[in-house]
């Protein structure tokens, strides 16, 4: 079956994108809030069609190397996306630190929005729920 077309994104687009994740980001690595320097990086490999904001995150080098030479942790962890997956980055789950009310962070699944909604740019979602979507998807965890 052939799907629909997909258009290419203007460089204006992913220039846009970038930016909005570093906001959303606040330039800090998302795997370990302290590595540096900050980059962005493609949850799912990059190409012509998905630099947006649901499929980037900000990761300091030395974590953006290891994510990139660990693809299956990577994923199974929540800093990536399967290469070849017909489900869109605003659907798959990533990791992300949420504040709590104590001046403190915690490490939460979410599923990242394209645009904010209210200032918000996730949806936080169960660990339960976060495995569901990865089995619906056909992603097997390693054994």
């Amino acid at each position: 079956m052939i799907g629909q077309r997909r258009i290419k994104q203007t460089k204006a687009q992913k220039k846009a994108a970038y930016e909005a994740v570093t906001i959303r980001d606040e330039d800090r690595c998302q795997r370990c809030l302290r590595c540096g320097p900050p980059q962005r990086h493609h949850r799912q490999p990059r190409d012509d069609y998905n630099t947006t904001p649901a499929g980037l995150i900000v990761l300091g080098m030395p974590c953006h190397q290891y994510v990139t030479e660990h693809p299956r942790e990577a994923i199974e962890q929540g800093w990536a996306m399967p290469r070849h997956t017909s489900i869109h980055s605003s659907e798959w789950p990533a990791r992300r630190w949420l504040p709590t009310g104590y001046g403190t962070v915690r490490l939460a699944w979410v599923l990242y929005l394209d645009a904010p909604d209210q200032g918000v740019w996730w949806v936080e979602i169960s660990d339960a729920e976060a495995s569901k979507r990865m089995s619906d998807a056909g992603w097997e965890a390693a054994a």
